[in-house]
């Protein structure tokens, strides 16, 4: 896979029944930090309207495989959520990581953040893998955070600095 055939691109209206396939399928999310039991488009769409995140489309060779948004919370800091590859025929193959790399150098070279955090279920241990390949370093953990369904995880929280970001050369950049 080469990373060029994976684009970000907005979210749009179109695009939500796919979004909200995934997010009622427990074998996507079960390694969530959050459940979304019956979520329907209706239900989505203030999320992909916030006006605080950005939402993104994953793209492969104009296919939608997956999505992923940047949520800004002020003073440079943005908050990476739901990188979700949920094509399950795209799992595997490098997306998530392709998209990571995208979101970093949109938030630290376009946006100009300082730093861009992200929470993970500690049971999720390829996404973890993922960020930490990614530059991403664990900040701390909590025990026992109960999700919408009724699952308790561990959250692990994680974060990426500009500085790290730019230290980390080339192969940390799309």
């Amino acid at each position: 896979m080469s990373e060029e055939t994976v684009h970000l691109r907005p979210m749009r209206e179109a695009d939500l029944p796919d979004y909200v396939r995934w997010l009622n399928d427990p074998e996507i999310t079960g390694n969530m930090i959050r459940s979304f039991p019956g979520v329907t488009v209706e239900t989505a769409r203030p999320w992909y309207q916030d006006p605080a995140r950005e939402t993104w489309a994953i793209e492969v060779a104009g296919r939608h495989v997956g999505a992923c948004s940047l949520h800004l919370l002020g003073e440079g800091v943005a908050m990476v959520q739901r990188v979700i590859i949920g094509d399950k025929a795209s799992w595997g193959k490098g997306y998530g990581k392709a998209a990571m790399r995208r979101l970093l150098e949109r938030g630290f070279a376009e946006l100009g953040l300082q730093e861009l955090q992200i929470r993970v279920n500690a049971a999720n241990a390829r996404a973890l893998a993922l960020y930490r390949s990614c530059g991403f370093r664990q900040r701390s953990i909590t025990r026992d955070v109960p999700r919408e369904d009724g699952v308790r995880v561990d959250v692990v929280e994680m974060a990426i600095t500009r500085a790290e970001w730019q230290a980390g050369g080339e192969e940390r950049r799309p």
